[in-house]
């Protein structure tokens, strides 16, 4: 920096170079913005899709036992369903509240992001601009959950916990 600009102080160069640093934080917290509503969309897309019919859902066994003959192995099984099931159906039926609770916790995370990526560039926005104005403020105190939805949590993260293994799709995964 000292070269770009000479005459500038050490002073100046430390708050260029903290400027360039938070610029580069503010680029990622919206990249990681996009990606997580990226997510709440596939999994709302997820969602929405049909269950697998139960005459593909057999096909697909009937395949699977003549690959694997005497199909003793059960989560082998499921997991040939969840692979070959054609993209336009949801291999399992699901738990409505597991996809509502899963579903509020995505979008709220991405809500976040994207509250916090407007923050940011409030810092960079010109003084008396229209977006330094219109920016929310940061919450610093969050409202209270209820307790119902304590419950549905609890109940959703029991669900997702077999054998203390987390059984959480793939596709949500990060």
């Amino acid at each position: 920096f000292k070269k770009l600009c000479p005459q500038a102080s050490h002073l100046h160069l430390r708050m260029f170079h903290n400027w360039l640093k938070e610029n580069e934080s503010l680029q990622e917290i919206k990249k990681e913005a996009m990606l997580s509503q990226e997510r709440v969309r596939k999994f709302q897309d997820y969602v929405d899709k049909d269950i697998l019919p139960a005459k593909v859902r057999q096909e697909l066994l009937q395949g699977w036992e003549e690959n694997h003959g005497d199909g003793t192995e059960a989560m082998e099984k499921e997991e040939f369903i969840v692979k070959s099931c054609p993209d336009i159906f949801r291999a399992h039926c699901g738990y409505d509240l597991v996809d509502e609770v899963l579903g509020k916790m995505i979008s709220g995370h991405a809500a976040r992001l994207q509250d916090m990526a407007e923050q940011k560039a409030q810092l960079f926005a010109p003084r008396r601009s229209a977006e330094l104005r219109s920016c929310r403020k940061i919450d610093f105190v969050q409202p209270q959950v209820p307790l119902q939805e304590w419950q549905w949590w609890n109940q959703v993260l029991d669900l997702l916990e077999v054998h203390n293994e987390p059984v959480i799709p793939s596709h949500l995964r990060r």
